[in-house]
C-alpha cells in the first residue's frame, strides 16, 4: 500500500519529556518491551533476507521500533510498518539517518538530519555544482503513535554550519537530561557528544566534546588524526542501556580491511561500553571495549555486508536481541548501493543467527 499523507501534530510541540522509555532509556529494556515468553509476531524460522527490500529506493540506516503489535521501520530511503516481517505497509517519507528514543510520557523523539539549505557549504566529494553540495542540520520531531508527527524542529540550532550527521539520543532520568551523539565534519570526521540543560529539548545544550570511539594505539596519540579516519572512526550512532551498562552501536572500519574508505567495502557493526557511569558529559567521551558484531555473510549482501546497523533488546518478549542492518550485492553510480535490510538474532550479543535458523 502506498504511502498516505501524514497529518502534523501541532500540540505534540510542547515539549515535557521525562524518563526515557525505549532504545535509548534510562532502564533496561527496549522498544515495545513486554513480558518474557507472551506471543511476539516475528515468525523467524519462516522469514528469510533481506526482510525489506523495495526495488525503487535504496535503505539504509534502519531504525526499528515494536509498538502495539506493529514494527515500525525507518530508514533514510522510506519508512514502512509491518507485523510479520512479510507483508508491507508502505514505503511512507524517510529521515536521513533516524533514531527514536521514547519519552516517559509514551511519546517518541525522532532524530534525524536534513539538508542545511539556508548555509550551503563545499562538500569535497561533489561537484560543487552539486545538489548534494550542502552542509547538514539535526532536526527532530515527535509522535505518540508512530505514524503522525509533529512539525520539524532544529535539534541544536547553536551549532555552527557544517556536516552535522547520524544524531542519536539517550535520556538519563538520574541527570534528568539528555545525552546527544553525532557526527561532524567530512574528510575529517569527528564524534561529539553533547548534554541537553535539563528534560525538555529547547535547542539548550551543554558542549559539545569530541569523543572517542574505542581505546585507539600509540599511533593516535602521535598522530591523533589517524583515531579519527581509521581506529577510532565510527558513524551511525545509537545508545542503550543493557543490563545496567550504557552501551553503544555504530559502524565503523572493518578490521581486516582498516584503511579502506569506500562506503561498502568496509563498514561494520561495532558494540562499545562507557568506561565510566555516564554521569557526566565527560564520561560520555569515553567509548571502549569496541567488539565487532559477527554478523554471518550471505550471498544478497556480498558486497556491502552489514553497514549502520540497529540493535534491538526484545528480550522481554522472546529473549533476543535483534540486529537490523543494510546490505546489498548490487553496486551503484553513486558507490553507496541499492541498499536492503537484514536482520539477525542473539540471546548473548555474540552468536548471531540467521532468520530460519534456530540452533
Amino acid at each position: 500500500m502506498r504511502a498516505l499523507s501524514q497529518i502534523p501534530a501541532w500540540a505534540l510541540l510542547a515539549l515535557a519529556l521525562g524518563t526515557g522509555a525505549g532504545c535509548a532509556e534510562s532502564r533496561d529494556s527496549s522498544h515495545g518491551a513486554g513480558t518474557a515468553g507472551s506471543a511476539f509476531p516475528i515468525p523467524w524460522e519462516a522469514l528469510s533476507n533481506p526482510v525489506l527490500a523495495d526495488p525503487d529506493i535504496p535503505l539504509k540506516d534502519p531504525c526499528v521500533v515494536y509498538h502495539r503489535g506493529v514494527f515500525h521501520i525507518f530508514t533514510s530511503g522510506a519508512s514502512y510498518r509491518t507485523r510479520d516481517f512479510r507483508t508491507y505497509e508502505g514505503p511512507f517519507p524517510g529521515y536521513g539517518s533516524p533514531d527514536i528514543t521514547r519519552a516517559a510520557d509514551g511519546r517518541f523523539v525522532l532524530v534525524y538530519q536534513t539538508r542545511d539549505t539556508a548555509n550551503p557549504g563545499p562538500d569535497p566529494r561533489v561537484d560543487p555544482e552539486s545538489p548534494d553540495n550542502l552542509h547538514r542540520r539535526l532536526c527532530f520531531r515527535i509522535s505518540q503513535d508512530l505514524e503522525t508527527w509533529s512539525e520539524e524542529r532544529e535539534l541544536y540550532p547553536s551549532l555552527p554550519p557544517d556536516r552535522h550527521i547520524d544524531g542519536a539520543l539517550a535520556y538519563d532520568s538520574e541527570c534528568g537530561c539528555y545525552y546527544l551523539g553525532f557526527k561532524t565534519g567530512v574528510t575529517i570526521q569527528q564524534f561529539r557528544v553533547a548534554r541537553s540543560q535539563g528534560p525538555e529539548l529547547d535547542g539548550n545544550w551543554i558542549g559539545p566534546l569530541k569523543a572517542y570511539a574505542g581505546e585507539g594505539c600509540l599511533l593516535d596519540k602521535l598522530f591523533p588524526i589517524l583515531g579519527d579516519t581509521i581506529t577510532r572512526w565510527a558513524e551511525n550512532y545509537q545508545f542503550l542501556r543493557i543490563d545496567g551498562r550504557w552501551r553503544m552501536i555504530a559502524t565503523a572500519r572493518d578490521p581486516r580491511r582498516p584503511i579502506d574508505f569506500g562506503y561498502m567495502e568496509s563498514h561494520e557493526p561495532f558494540v562499545y561500553e562507557l568506561r565510566g557511569e555516564g554521569r557526566t558529559l565527560e564520561e560520555w567521551t569515553d567509548w571502549v571495549g569496541k567488539r565487532q558484531l559477527e554478523v554471518p555473510r550471505e550471498e544478497w549482501n556480498s558486497l556491502m555486508h552489514a553497514n549502520s546497523a540497529y540493535l534491538c533488546d526484545w528480550r522481554g518478549h522472546d529473549g533476543y536481541f535483534y540486529l537490523f542492518y543494510a546490505g546489498t550485492n548490487q553496486p551503484t553510480e553513486d558507490g553507496r548501493g541499492h541498499g536492503r535490510i537484514g536482520v539477525v538474532r542473539s540471546r548473548d550479543l555474540v552468536d548471531w543467527k540467521l532468520p530460519g535458523q534456530t540452533h
